[in-house]
């Protein structure tokens, strides 16, 4: 039986996938990996519930974490979705982590002179809100602790899937490489 990863992979991008992380057929991780494309779909269905979307995008950066997939451009995607959960929740400390998060992100995949890099940059220095709203400030000690909590958790993480991106990086390039000179 092909797992269901090799077979999402072969049915979107049209190629079968023989890097290390795909071709592990463990059972956790075929569960982990089902479990990162609902939470992808599901994260756009929550504009109506931002602050359920923003714990789903932490689910699946911690799943993401744990799968050794850590790609900016996944990273990213999953950052700047709970930056939008934020502006929608209207909490400014929070839309400061995810934006910050974001820019981490698009600076490690594509530079400091990416203009969304740049953008996301000054989202996390200004933080904006949306039009019409108030903004939800937080009492000075849960400010510190959320302060703290991205101070601590954002280095190690997006430093931590920089590597694991490398890596994979590498190993999905030659896998590709290697099934598109079938195609000749």
């Amino acid at each position: 039986r092909q797992a269901w990863h090799l077979q999402w992979i072969y049915q979107s991008f049209g190629f079968q996938c023989r890097c290390q992380a795909c071709l592990a057929r463990e059972p956790l991780s075929e569960r982990r990996r089902q479990r990162i494309t609902a939470l992808e779909e599901e994260i756009l269905t929550c504009r109506e519930k931002p602050q359920k979307g923003l714990g789903l995008v932490e689910e699946l950066l911690d799943l993401l974490r744990q799968e050794g997939l850590s790609a900016p451009r996944t990273v990213a995607q999953a950052c700047n979705d709970g930056y939008e959960l934020a502006l929608l929740v209207g909490d400014l400390s929070e839309v400061q982590v995810w934006a910050h998060m974001s820019y981490e992100a698009h600076r490690l995949g594509w530079g400091e002179e990416d203009p969304m890099t740049k953008q996301m940059k000054y989202y996390s220095q200004h933080p904006p809100q949306l039009a019409g709203s108030r903004p939800h400030l937080l009492h000075e000690g849960q400010e510190r602790e959320k302060r703290s909590e991205c101070e601590s958790r954002t280095p190690q993480v997006l430093m931590a899937e920089a590597k694991a991106e490398a890596k994979a990086a590498e190993s999905c390039s030659a896998t590709a490489a290697g099934n598109l000179e079938g195609l000749d």
